[in-house]
């Protein structure tokens, strides 16, 4: 439902939050999921950085389910 999406899109904002608070000056974030939905892997991704303009997206992985696996999502942030 939209209402236990918002929440999930919640959660993941804490836990991006509360992790960034661990990475050392030149260490990365690294955020991943396994939904299929954009509003929690890319777009969580890069709400995060528009909220810290002092981190920056350095690279992003998405593979879609598939005879081989499920889906994933991977974003690689580091302060910039």
């Amino acid at each position: 439902t939209e209402t236990r999406l918002a929440e999930q899109q919640g959660m993941q904002a804490d836990v991006l939050e509360a992790a960034a608070q661990f990475v050392s000056d030149d260490g990365v974030l690294v955020y991943a999921t396994c939904s299929v939905l954009r509003a929690e892997y890319s777009d969580a991704a890069e709400a995060f950085q528009r909220a810290h303009p002092a981190w920056a997206i350095k690279d992003q992985f998405q593979r879609l389910p598939s005879a081989y696996g499920d889906a994933f999502f991977l974003s690689v942030q580091a302060r910039q």
